[in-house]
């Protein structure tokens, strides 16, 4: 590997630490298409490579079950496009829960386009607010999610909202995102380029793969922000990790 990453450094990085580099989307002025581009391309990535309705059904819908919960209240921190938060809207009615869901984002962008692709589903209450910044902007739920969150922060920021979080979330949080591994950044490499064109996807999607985490520092934020409860680190779907307080979650 170490051959690779010296000779061929556009598609096998030094990925030995978490960068900081700043992803395009982040940046204000950054074109508003190509942005709504990758907003909707968000959907695919999270169904199909993050699979975060198979992590969901696992996990949140397995333990509301179990548990005999009629209605879910669910917490999407940096819900994006509110992809995942439209499904999980549909599939509590599929299962016969009662759905109450609260998207939060810091980009005023983002929240405009959730917005309008929610403003028929009064399940849902989209909420702009810093979460590092405000914690308190985060409601107490059964359950709080993030897909893609974490490796937007600071490591000192992931205990802050790992140790907020946790103290909100009356049935456990569920929190998935991306392994920092050499041959998943090849791979997304090479199928963004075919796949996700006038979008941000490419250019961010590596990046945020060198942002992301091994296993062993995700069991170190876990450590560190002093859970009070059980919690499990595991490796997820392709090229993904996730965290978890819920009891009894499946390995």
């Amino acid at each position: 590997m170490k051959f690779l990453t010296k000779n061929l450094p556009f598609l096998f990085p030094d990925l030995s630490t978490r960068s900081t580099t700043p992803e395009l989307m982040d940046d204000p002025a950054t074109n508003p298409a190509h942005l709504h581009t990758t907003l909707k391309q968000f959907r695919y990535i999270n169904i199909y490579l993050s699979k975060t309705r198979a992590l969901i059904r696992s996990h949140i819908f397995a333990h509301a079950k179990q548990h005999n919960l009629s209605t879910i209240s669910f917490v999407d921190l940096g819900s994006g496009a509110c992809d995942t938060s439209l499904w999980f809207v549909q599939e509590c009615k599929k299962q016969g829960f009662t759905p109450k869901v609260t998207c939060i984002d810091y980009d005023s962008r983002v929240i405009e386009f959730a917005r309008t692709a929610c403003a028929h589903i009064p399940e849902i209450t989209i909420i702009q607010a810093d979460m590092i910044a405000n914690p308190d902007a985060i409601p107490a739920a059964d359950y709080i999610f993030s897909n893609h969150l974490l490796h937007h922060l600071t490591d000192s920021e992931i205990r802050q909202l790992l140790t907020a979080t946790a103290a909100k979330a009356r049935q456990g949080i569920l929190f998935s995102d991306l392994e920092r591994n050499s041959i998943w950044y090849f791979g997304f490499t090479v199928l963004s380029s075919i796949f996700f064109r006038n979008s941000f996807t490419f250019y961010d999607g590596r990046v945020s793969i060198s942002k992301g985490f091994t296993l062993k520092e995700l069991k170190n934020y876990l450590t560190m922000s002093l859970l009070q409860r059980p919690n499990q680190s595991h490796k997820g779907a392709l090229g993904h990790l996730y965290i978890t307080t819920i009891p009894n979650s499946p390995s």
